[in-house]
């Protein structure tokens, strides 16, 4: 493809094993690695060159302006968050922007009941969601 949009954004990662793993390894696409735990992201940094940028950040509903703002036009937008990633997309698509080209959520059924809103599993975590379940 071209003229494709050869940039991805993904939250929820491990660093050697992620839904836009073989996008990053091509020297011509551009990417940021979004996770909240410390260690994920420090082990990503050793391994993926400067133009993958890797956030250590808990994501929230309240917090993701960041991403909106990374790339102009976002060709792949992965989301894996268990329980949480339909809220997410919810939020990042109800702006005026061109969403993805692609979009990839990890969607686990067997894990976790259907809610029709978060998780209780992101209010234990973060005490100051819990007002959303």
């Amino acid at each position: 493809m071209k003229n494709s949009v050869k940039t991805f954004i993904e939250f929820g990662f491990h660093p050697i094993e992620f839904n836009c793993i073989e996008l990053a390894r091509r020297p011509d696409w551009s990417g940021l690695l979004i996770d909240g735990t410390t260690r994920q992201v420090e082990d990503a940094r050793a391994l993926w060159p400067s133009r993958i940028e890797l956030v250590q950040k808990f994501l929230t509903l309240d917090n993701l302006d960041f991403i909106r703002k990374k790339f102009l036009k976002v060709g792949v937008l992965s989301i894996d968050v268990d329980g949480n990633d339909f809220w997410f997309l919810k939020a990042l698509a109800s702006g005026p922007e061109q969403g993805p080209l692609m979009l990839v959520a990890a969607v686990d059924n067997f894990r976790y009941p259907p809610t029709s809103r978060p998780t209780r599993l992101r209010a234990k975590v973060e005490p100051h969601l819990s007002h959303l379940v």
